[in-house]
């Protein structure tokens, strides 16, 4: 807490840079041990690919994601006077990455004034991440958009059929399509793979962490720079 910080420092007990390892060190480590519990049993649930490649990038994005989170919440935690503001000053910064990140909004459908946005989007680039490491390369059977029109137009006739109670019946028919997940990708805007490929997304997302440490940094030593003004 501020409250602890001003104290501690006050003090003598550590310097800014000591005091901001070690809580980003501890933090990252929780963080990682609940994204880890939290994680692996969704992704075993949801069915994700089920080789060691593919599910180590998807905790690898994860992990990122959680570290700009950390260093996100140190900043704001310097920053702000009590949690009330803590959040006033969050969702300004959170909202746009969510609502800009391409899931909300597809990219096609964003007007091009905004799309700086989606590309200064960190929810983006992991999204995108998750999205190629599942998708590119693979075909699938079960819930293509051919097999559910099929299905839903016979399902339409059938249920017309027995409403108007004519003598024609038609059996139950499960339809089956092929499709692959270069072609949902594509639609979402994520094919062709840009930024150099999967390392490209991850080297972002690198960026942005690392950007976010300093800037969190610097909040921390303005902070005790400010309780060497005030002592």
């Amino acid at each position: 807490t501020r409250a602890l910080l001003r104290r501690e420092y006050l003090n003598g007990l550590y310097e800014p840079l000591p005091y901001f390892l070690s809580v980003m060190a501890s933090n990252l480590v929780g963080a990682a041990l609940s994204s880890v519990a939290l994680v692996v049993p969704l992704y075993l649930l949801v069915g994700f690919a089920a080789t060691l490649v593919k599910a180590a990038r998807f905790l690898a994005a994860i992990a990122l994601m959680t570290a700009i989170g950390t260093t996100l919440g140190v900043t704001v935690g310097c920053l702000s006077k009590d949690i009330d503001e803590a959040r006033v000053m969050l969702m300004p910064l959170l909202a746009p990455q969510m609502v800009f990140s391409g899931f909300v909004l597809p990219l096609k459908n964003m007007p091009g004034y905004f799309k700086w946005l989606y590309y200064a989007s960190f929810w983006q680039y992991c999204l995108g991440i998750l999205q190629i490491n599942e998708f590119e390369g693979e075909v699938f059977t079960e819930g293509c958009p051919a097999a559910q029109v099929e299905q839903a137009a016979w399902d339409s006739v059938r249920t017309w059929l027995s409403t108007h109670a004519l003598n024609v019946t038609l059996p139950p028919r499960h339809f089956e399509a092929t499709c692959n997940g270069t072609s949902s990708l594509a639609a979402a805007g994520l094919y062709p793979v840009k930024f150099g490929g999967l390392q490209g997304y991850f080297a972002i997302l690198v960026c942005y962490m690392l950007g976010f440490m300093v800037i969190a940094f610097a909040a921390v030593w303005h902070t005790c720079k400010q309780y060497d003004r005030q002592a």
